[in-house]
């Protein structure tokens, strides 16, 4: 049994107590400058400064002025509006052209044929061509070029360096270490290798060939300092007989260097005065050749040679009347390299075949050698199959071939019936993603090229004298169509990052495009949104 106790406590009793505070006395009292009479300036203190620039106050103030007055508005920024998703992009966005390049030496019948910009994006080069060919190709076209970020002595119709080559100029790029070096497909088959700092600084132009019967007399009014390539120009073992239609140069590592060219070199390489930036040209004539550096000179060596042969084809491709007629040389119409994979090159034929090749082929093309042979006296060279894998043929003509540089496996293709194929090449017969470029179905708006630029999920595309830039972050309609008076018919981005965009036209013009920075700004999930774009049930 459990006791119980009841106690009651109690604590002290509180106390509480109240005190004010209060701030001590304060006194206001008035501060007041000393003033001054308006003192006018003197005429002593006038010479200081330039007519000028009292010219230049007086002429901006009132709009200065007009400008603050405006800002001073606390609701000013609403007139601002965010751009919906359902907006038209289109509408909203306006690109600014900087420059129109035309140099006053250049025919009035010359089309611009192909452009290059610099690794560093400061140089923009332009090829001319005549349009039309009947048969040998005799013009002297030039290539131009334009350092856009220099802006003293600077003019739009005088070229920061020009130099007249032989024949019409197909194809070219600049060097991806020497800005300064700009190498060159032409029409006859040459492939031209120029300084353009040597022409700038003596301001002087050249060229070099073996064929010295026909271009003597040109070739001494020149000095041939600044061509430094030197190929034969009738050898068919020297070079192409068809137009070059694509240069691409290639950075290799030591191994990767060592094994390309130890394979079509029989097992002896120079590593001492050889540079590891190849050269690859294509031509019509059906051969992709394979080019060397040197460090010392520049010079080109020719290291191997491909030939897309029709005997060594898959199957399953026609060439139609040409296998008929004997002529099995295979015309190559544009090329392209892989990312990542130097080794991989994706080509385009006639026939609007797409072809993927590999550099390390060692499949020699014992028919052609003997055909050739056969034919050409003068035909000793080994040429080797390039081991064409068939990925796709397009109801239309291919005019454009661009490996996305941010994906090894992804690539787009345009054709001439107005549409755009994105591909990937472990899928190459569906089309990732399809962009109709000539929407309104017009005869005379054909494609005329298409390209990467330096965004993963944008490009471009011209279309008669339209230029259209497709943001597949937007959707599959143009967001931004730039206007000419001619019709487009080659496209540059330049790739260094400034956000701007050349084109060439008919009228042998450089239009230099300024892109707003709605298009160029790269969303910091944009390459996620890209790879993630691209799965596929394959393992890429």
């Amino acid at each position: 049994m459990r006791d119980l106790v009841s106690h009651t406590c109690q604590t002290d009793e509180i106390t509480s107590e109240e005190k004010g505070v209060q701030s001590s006395a304060a006194k206001d009292c008035e501060v007041q400058t000393i003033t001054e009479e308006e003192r006018p300036f003197s005429a002593e203190e006038f010479e200081k400064f330039p007519p000028s620039l009292f010219a230049f106050f007086s002429r901006v103030t009132e709009p200065v002025c007009q400008y603050l007055e405006q800002n001073c508005d606390p609701f000013a920024a609403e007139v601002f509006q965010d751009i919906g998703d359902g907006d038209s992009v289109s509408e909203r966005v306006e690109t600014v052209k900087e420059y129109t390049l035309r140099s006053d030496k250049i025919p009035d019948d010359f089309i611009g044929s192909c452009l290059a910009w610099s690794k560093a994006g400061s140089q923009i080069a332009i090829g001319y061509s005549y349009p039309h060919h009947e048969a040998w190709c005799s013009h002297k076209a030039p290539v131009s070029s334009w350092n856009i970020l220099r802006t003293q002595n600077f003019h739009e119709n005088i070229p920061t360096a020009e130099i007249f080559l032989p024949s019409c100029v197909c194809s070219m790029e600049f060097h991806p270490m020497d800005s300064s070096i700009l190498a060159v497909g032409l029409y006859t088959g040459e492939v031209a290798l120029v300084d353009l700092y040597s022409i700038e600084k003596g301001s002087v132009s050249g060229f070099t060939v073996k064929n010295e019967d026909k271009f003597d007399e040109w070739a001494q009014k020149n000095d041939p300092s600044s061509f430094v390539a030197d190929f034969g120009y009738t050898s068919y073992s020297s070079g192409h007989t068809l137009p070059v239609v694509s240069v691409k140069w290639i950075r290799l590592s030591s191994s990767q260097f060592a094994d390309l060219i130890r394979s079509g070199n029989e097992g002896k390489i120079d590593t001492v005065t050889t540079s590891h930036c190849c050269l690859l040209t294509a031509s019509k004539d059906g051969f992709i050749s394979l080019w060397s550096t040197n460090k010392a000179s520049n010079r080109l060596k020719l290291e191997k040679r491909f030939i897309l042969w029709a005997d060594n084809l898959p199957e399953d491709v026609k060439i139609g009347n040409r296998n008929v007629s004997g002529m099995k040389e295979v015309g190559v119409t544009g090329m392209s390299c892989c990312k990542d994979d130097p080794y991989a090159v994706l080509f385009s034929t006639f026939g609007s075949y797409l072809f993927q090749g590999n550099l390390l082929s060692e499949v020699e093309a014992y028919e052609a050698e003997a055909a050739l042979q056969d034919t050409y006296s003068i035909h000793k060279d080994t040429l080797f199959s390039p081991a064409p894998v068939l990925l796709a043929q397009q109801e239309g003509c291919i005019v454009a071939l661009d490996c996305s540089p941010f994906h090894r496996n992804i690539f787009l293709c345009a054709t001439s019936d107005g549409r755009l194929f994105l591909k990937n090449l472990l899928q190459p017969t569906v089309a990732w993603k399809e962009l109709i470029v000539n929407m309104e179905n017009k005869v005379d708006d054909t494609v005329m090229d298409a390209q990467w630029s330096a965004r993963p999920m944008m490009l471009g595309a011209t279309c008669g004298n339209v230029l259209k830039i497709f943001d597949l972050l937007v959707g599959e309609s143009p967001v931004s169509t730039i206007e000419h008076d001619a019709r487009i018919t080659k496209l540059a981005f330049n790739k260094s990052g400034n956000g701007t965009v050349a084109v060439a036209d008919e009228k042998g013009q450089l239009h230099v495009w300024k892109l707003p920075s709605k298009l160029t700004s790269q969303d910091p999930k944009e390459m996620e949104l890209f790879m993630e774009s691209i799965k596929t049930q394959a393992d890429i």
